[in-house]
């Protein structure tokens, strides 16, 4: 059998960005499934580019076969340079859809939404199944945050959205929240929508968590108590009430550390205001590749995440805590929905506060810091939980289930 995947922001695993089918594709090769995967030639974190040139370039990704097409990258990081971006890509990979060898079943996974049209479109002339794959609120979340303001644009969003709603033959989302949307908001038949959240690869995991120790040497961490982020700087979440509970954390508690890691659009607004406010004990840290941040997370003592209050946020599972969680790190979730869910009452593995809440992020802090039985207690809870329901061989099965 044969799976073509239409996703613009496939990353490898050496990469940093979120993981999904190079993880997927490993174990679908087991069952004697082939993965292929039209991708884009830029890396949606760094902006670096796969190819120097020309349209189409071909590679292979641990057992995936990797076909990166040509799009735009120009003002990526503004709305309109996403538009020119996801626009030129849907024609690229409409184009290597149809010259490939025939597939057994389609998947287009968002986001773009006209990354749906592509696989939608091949899939009628190639006639095979087409499965819809969502990992965003389009055009909810862009309307919401003031992205998207034009009437008609919105009107028009939506209407493609319910397109594809109807026309595929499943929707597979990697957040129950996002089922719990579609099924409320948008009219969806539960029973043609599967819950996949993005997997976790313990073998991975284990072969770098060793990296901890030696980082935490390397780092200057040894005599700190360090809270970690790691991932996407960009606009979904708050740094400023992680700026606060720091400054407010360096005179009382003078052990306490910030490594912030990653990039994005708020990263600079950050630095200058750690700068402008004196606030001296937060360090950036330049994005580290998917196979590398295990070591990083291990040579940390404290997980964090801090959302905005931003409705469409409490249906997200935010993937850089189950990272957290695997890694046996206690997390301080300062959000409402899906993830404070799974954190504080599923797997009860970490803290929960309200988004912005910086009293309760502080005093969440220090209680953490000061006892690290209880971390060792939370960060085994978590990493149990995540073990039974996020292993890699358990949510690549669980795909193909409903393909």
């Amino acid at each position: 059998m044969k799976i073509l995947v239409f996703h613009q922001f496939y990353t490898r695993l050496n990469e940093a960005g979120i993981s999904r089918f190079n993880l997927f594709s490993k174990y679908w090769k087991q069952d004697r499934y082939d993965t292929t995967i039209i991708a884009g030639m830029f890396n949606y974190m760094t902006g670096k580019r796969y190819a120097k040139a020309g349209l189409i370039y071909r590679e292979k990704d641990g057992a995936a076969e990797i076909l990166r097409v040509w799009s735009t990258f120009i003002w990526y990081r503004t709305f309109v340079g996403r538009v020119l971006s996801h626009g030129t890509f849907f024609i690229s990979a409409l184009i290597a859809g149809l010259l490939v060898k025939k597939p057994s079943v389609i998947i287009a996974s968002s986001p773009s939404i006209l990354l749906g049209f592509a696989g939608y479109f091949v899939s009628r002339i190639r006639r095979v199944p087409f499965v819809l794959e969502v990992q965003g609120l389009f055009p909810d979340e862009a309307i919401e945050l003031g992205r998207m303001k034009n009437r008609l644009l919105i009107k028009m969003a939506y209407s493609f959205e319910r397109f594809l709603y109807k026309r595929a033959r499943r929707i597979v989302v990697n957040s129950p929240g996002f089922k719990q949307f579609l099924v409320q908001r948008k009219g969806v038949p539960e029973d043609i929508i599967g819950v996949v959240p993005n997997p976790v690869e313990f073998d991975l995991i284990r072969d770098k968590s060793q990296d901890g120790f030696r980082l935490r040497s390397e780092l200057g961490w040894d005599d700190k108590c360090v809270i970690l982020y790691s991932g996407s700087h960009g606009p979904a979440y708050d740094f400023d009430a992680l700026l606060d509970a720091a400054y407010s954390l360096q005179e009382e508690s003078a052990n306490v550390h910030f490594a912030f890691i990653g990039d994005g659009r708020q990263k600079s607004h950050i630095m200058n205001r750690a700068k402008a406010y004196g606030i001296r004990n937060v360090e950036f840290l330049d994005p580290v590749p998917r196979d590398k941040i295990a070591g990083y997370i291990s040579a940390s003592d404290i997980c964090v995440v801090s959302l905005r209050r931003e409705n469409f946020l409490k249906y997200v599972y935010v993937t850089k805590v189950l990272d957290y969680m695997a890694l046996k790190r206690p997390v301080i979730a300062a959000m409402e929905g899906v993830t404070a869910d799974l954190v504080c009452k599923h797997a009860k593995c970490g803290i929960c506060t309200k988004p912005g809440d910086r009293e309760h992020i502080k005093k969440a802090i220090l209680q953490l810091s000061k006892s690290k039985s209880r971390r060792s207690l939370l960060g085994e809870r978590g990493y149990i939980f995540t073990k039974e329901h996020f292993s890699t061989p358990v949510l690549a099965k669980r795909y193909l289930e409903y393909l």
